[in-house]
């Protein structure tokens, strides 16, 4: 028996990742047909086989399908939400699982962050991070403050981004030094990226990663010359 649901298991994330929706819907055909039906490990993994696919409406179909959806359940299709650019619908599940009586985790707030950060949505992302603790019960980790940072390193806001940086409550880290550093390449700020480049050369000595990005923001801040 848990060797089936093992296979099944596989077979929906193979489809995922190939991106394969009818080897996909043909699996969900056999999982609803069989003992499993109901299992909630295997409707989350359908959720986030349906969102790689593109299909959407299926996700969420699986996810209404659910008698009883866990935080799993709810973190899949906000993510999916998210990262398919629908960062209004991601919200208002943020609402409906706290109205539910969910308490959202951390991972939450990363899929949220992510999709504000991608989108240029800073209220929203500013907004999304003050209620990490209030929600959590947890202050936020160093994950939120490195998509933090990306939020604001995107929008072109690399003053706020780089205060973040140096008061984060942790110890400097080399994903959102480099994060930071990104966002100078992308916008072209020489001047900011070689303090935040020395930095990253701190953490990675023997890497050109560094150089590379900062190379790159001097020629980005040269041709606005």
């Amino acid at each position: 028996m848990a060797l089936r649901l093992h296979l099944l298991a596989k077979l929906v994330r193979h489809c995922g990742s190939e991106r394969d929706l009818c080897s996909g819907r043909r699996i969900h055909l056999q999982i609803l047909a069989s003992q499993y039906r109901d299992s909630i490990y295997l409707s989350n993994l359908l959720i986030d086989m349906y969102s790689k696919c593109l299909s959407l409406d299926e996700a969420e179909r699986v996810f209404q399908s659910i008698k009883t959806p866990n935080v799993f359940s709810w973190n899949i299709l906000m993510a999916a939400y998210s990262q398919h650019g629908l960062l209004q619908d991601a919200i208002a599940l943020l609402a409906g699982m706290v109205l539910y009586g969910m308490r959202p985790s951390w991972v939450t707030f990363v899929g949220l962050l992510y999709g504000c950060s991608h989108a240029g949505k800073v209220p929203e992302g500013v907004s999304c991070f003050r209620l990490i603790e209030e929600l959590t019960a947890a202050p936020p980790t160093l994950d939120h403050f490195v998509c933090a940072i990306d939020l604001f390193g995107r929008s072109k806001r690399l003053d706020e981004a780089e205060d973040l940086l140096d008061n984060m409550p942790f110890k400097e880290d080399v994903v959102a030094c480099t994060t930071l550093l990104g966002a100078c390449q992308i916008h072209g700020d020489a001047e900011r990226g070689t303090r935040i480049a020395r930095r990253v050369v701190e953490f990675q000595q023997d890497e050109a990663c560094p150089y590379v990005l900062l190379s790159s923001a001097y020629i980005a801040n040269r041709g606005r010359l």
